[in-house]
Order: structure tokens, then sequence, then C-alpha cells
């Protein structure tokens, strides 16, 4: 049988422990398959609704897929923008 006081100090040092330790987590990115007739446009506009201005996710996406233009090839895989 182990002794009270070095049961509890154990689980003080446990808990201290986790206390102190951070789990980031980082989402997996999301991944949005190119249509046949698609723009870049009309994913941003998917993104923000129609309230919100497609224009700063349009150049967000272009940046995150290292695009050269505007033109999209049907089945190509876009990393949507996060946040």
């Amino acid at each position: 049988m182990v002794p009270i006081g070095l049961a509890v100090a154990l689980g003080i040092g446990v808990v201290g422990g986790r206390a102190g330790a951070r789990t980031e987590r980082t989402a997996a990115p999301v991944v949005h398959v190119v249509r046949s007739g698609e723009t870049l446009w009309a994913i941003a506009r998917g993104i923000v609704g129609a309230a919100g201005d497609p224009r700063p996710v349009v150049d967000r996406l272009i940046e995150t897929n290292h695009l050269s233009g505007r033109d999209l090839d049907p089945g190509r895989r876009l990393i949507l923008p996060s946040g």
C-alpha cells in the first residue's frame, strides 16, 4: 500500500505538469475541388456570402495556392484561406 502523502504528491505533480502544457491543434486545411466553369470570384463569393466583399478572398486564394492567374482548371484542388 502506498502512503497517502506520496500518492497525493505524485497526483499533484501529474496535474501540475499538465496544467502548464499547451495543446495547440491546427485545423486541417479546407480543400475545394474546382468544377468546370468555376471562377475564383464565385468561390470567394461562396466563402464570404452575398453581403461580403470577395476581392480580399480572391487575393488570398491566389496567394495561398500560388496561382499565376485567375484561370482555373477543373479538378484542381484549392486550399481555402482560413479566417
